[in-house]
């Protein structure tokens, strides 16, 4: 058994022996049924589908009604399309936070690993000093100072426990779970995600709620300055529709080239955080590498135990490492998905 399939093992048995002690089966979590569970149970959620719902409510009125002048059906519809855009990008803006907090934990769970580990080899190296000091091969400073490594290494367990439990309920909370509840995370797998992202920015003009609305409100500025622009209306009216239908053309276009920039932006992110995925997988293979040889080397006593462990923790900080780069390109990938407004992966 590898030492990664060892180090999620002893924490899924971890949460059921406590599980056991407090009576409580612990849940089963993947990243999906979280997001499924948050977006359920999101206030914010629930009220963009109420608005949704009013908003469909109000079309089919005015739809039905032969009395519904043009500019008021026009406005029902640009509702309707608002609503509809706002209710597919609140849940997109849940989906990242949930998200990001179940990778929180998982992060925490991995740092808690790291620091465990190098509180043993803090506990050994204590050990191998305070034998050189019997022997006269180390000074009393020699051993305070082991001493001290062991009281800092106690305090980042310390200090990492309690970061987990905080992910853990910041993670409970927004899926509407009680802060008791016991769960177990599922670590996700790597997946690259094939982005077409000048397809992706054509969709996003019809998503993404801010160009929705800008859109909308410039397709009523022209409605306006159509109906007015005729001779049974005054000039002085004419001349404000079309100055509205002027602001409304300036303000699509700004909206949209802030929409390039902003996605440009998530997009190259995007790629970055997937350079260093790929980085940290070439770290990993080189510190199993070098465990492999260490245990060799252990076995013919060319190395300690103490510099085994060492190259043990150092194996799970490329892990770590590893599994960080993995959470920053998903979290890069659902940054992606809010600045498109539509969900890419």
């Amino acid at each position: 058994m590898d030492l990664k399939r060892f180090s999620f093992l002893l924490v899924v048995f971890m949460l059921l022996i406590s599980c056991t002690v407090y009576g409580k089966e612990p849940i089963q979590l993947t990243m999906e049924s979280a997001i499924e569970l948050g977006l359920k149970q999101n206030q914010s959620v629930i009220d963009a589908q109420r608005n949704l719902e009013d908003a469909r409510q109000s079309l089919l009125e005015k739809e039905g009604d032969p009395t519904t002048l043009i500019v008021a059906l026009t406005q029902a519809r640009n509702n309707f399309s608002y609503a509809q855009a706002q209710f597919n990008y609140v849940k997109l803006q849940v989906t990242q936070t949930v998200r990001g907090n179940y990778l929180a934990v998982l992060e925490a769970q991995n740092q808690l690993n790291l620091v465990k580990k190098q509180l043993e080899v803090a506990n050994e190296n204590l050990k191998a000093v305070k034998t050189r000091r019997a022997l006269g091969n180390a000074t009393d400073a020699d051993v305070l100072q082991a001493e001290n490594n062991v009281i800092s290494a106690q305090n980042a367990v310390a200090s990492a426990e309690a970061s987990l439990k905080s992910a853990t309920d910041k993670l409970l909370l927004s899926i509407g779970l009680d802060i008791s509840t016991p769960v177990v995370l599922a670590e996700p797998s790597f997946k690259e995600v094939k982005v077409d992202i000048d397809s992706l920015k054509k969709q996003a003009q019809n998503n993404l709620p801010t160009v929705v609305q800008a859109k909308n409100s410039y397709e009523l500025a022209k409605l306006q300055y159509e109906l007015a622009n005729n001779e049974y209306t005054p000039q002085s009216q004419i001349r404000s529709a079309k100055l509205a239908l002027e602001s409304a053309q300036d303000s699509l276009k700004q909206v949209l080239d802030n929409l390039d920039l902003s996605i440009n932006t998530a997009y190259q992110n995007v790629l970055n955080a997937l350079n260093q995925v790929k980085l940290q997988e070439k770290n990993l293979t080189l510190a199993r590498k070098n465990l492999e040889i260490d245990n060799a080397r252990l076995k013919v006593g060319s190395i300690t135990k103490l510099q085994l462990m060492s190259t043990e923790s150092s194996l799970i900080s490329a892990e770590n490492n590893y599994k960080s780069s993995v959470y920053n390109y998903i979290k890069a990938l659902d940054a992606l998905s809010v600045a498109l407004g539509i969900k890419v992966f």
